[in-house]
């Protein structure tokens, strides 16, 4: 079933694909460049449409051109995600969505797996930078924090459910490694760190 945004986004597409094909005389490459953008920008809104619509089904599974997000669970819960976490001042972009939207989908079937359990999460940014004296902290990790809360494998992220670390290291291949621990046996180890 079609909502109305999808709808809406269907629409003012085809308008800008029937202006270029109507106009392919007159068309030039600032036209193009805006259409390509624009074209980036209604595909990302119609998948987004899709997600949060199929969120809570675990019977379909959206591709997209990412499809490298990967959860690992065996004795721990660990999500691959090959790119790296957007900064704070670009929390509004494409990255933040994509993010957000693949870490929903690729643990939706997970839901429930930490319900009624406050959880630490493990964040580790891997990032290419020739310079490797980057800020971690210029990093948001909402995007992954919401994408959980969105396929509910954790309940929420108040601070009765959720505590998180984050810590910064040099790849070659940009990517961010989530690890998601039962609180207790965290802040256990913590406190026997502390009281050494």
């Amino acid at each position: 079933m079609l909502t109305n945004k999808f709808e809406e986004e269907l629409y003012d597409l085809r308008k800008q694909i029937d202006f270029l094909i109507n106009n392919k005389n007159i068309v030039n490459e600032k036209n193009i460049s805006n259409f390509l953008y624009s074209l980036e920008k209604h595909r990302f809104n119609i998948l987004d449409e899709v997600r949060i619509l199929n969120s809570g089904n675990v019977n379909v599974f959206i591709e997209s051109i990412n499809t490298d997000y990967q959860v690992d669970y065996h004795k721990t819960f660990k999500i691959y995600i090959p790119e790296v976490l957007p900064k704070y001042k670009n929390i509004g972009n494409y990255t933040y969505k994509n993010i957000l939207l693949n870490v929903a989908n690729v643990t939706k079937k997970y839901k429930n797996l930490f319900k009624n359990k406050q959880v630490c999460i493990y964040i580790e940014v891997f990032d290419n930078k020739k310079k490797e004296n980057w800020d971690i902290d210029n990093k948001t990790v909402k995007p992954i924090i919401d994408g959980l809360v969105i396929s509910k494998v954790i309940e929420d992220d108040s601070i009765n459910k959720m505590f998180y670390c984050v810590k910064g290291n040099y790849d070659k291949t940009p990517h961010t490694i989530v690890t998601i621990f039962d609180a207790k046996k965290f802040s256990k180890w913590i406190k026997k760190q502390v009281e050494k």
